[in-house]
């Protein structure tokens, strides 16, 4: 019986671990959609150009965190 119990929590540590990544994923695509006006002051870009900014940085932390 222990074998089973096993290996059901060695399941759940992968479900755990991809879970905390999806939550900072998300945090951390939150701030950035935030701090677009202070990007868009700081580099002197437009409101297009910083749009880029933050989806280019979107896809790549939502690839990358989880991972």
């Amino acid at each position: 019986m222990s074998s089973i119990d096993q290996s059901e929590k060695k399941g759940y540590g992968w479900l755990v671990i991809l879970m905390i990544g999806a939550f900072f994923t998300v945090l951390s695509t939150t701030l950035m959609s935030n701090a677009t006006p202070i990007v868009m002051k700081e580099f002197d870009v437009s409101a297009t150009a910083a749009q880029w900014l933050t989806t280019i940085y979107m896809l790549t932390a939502g690839i990358i965190i989880p991972t």
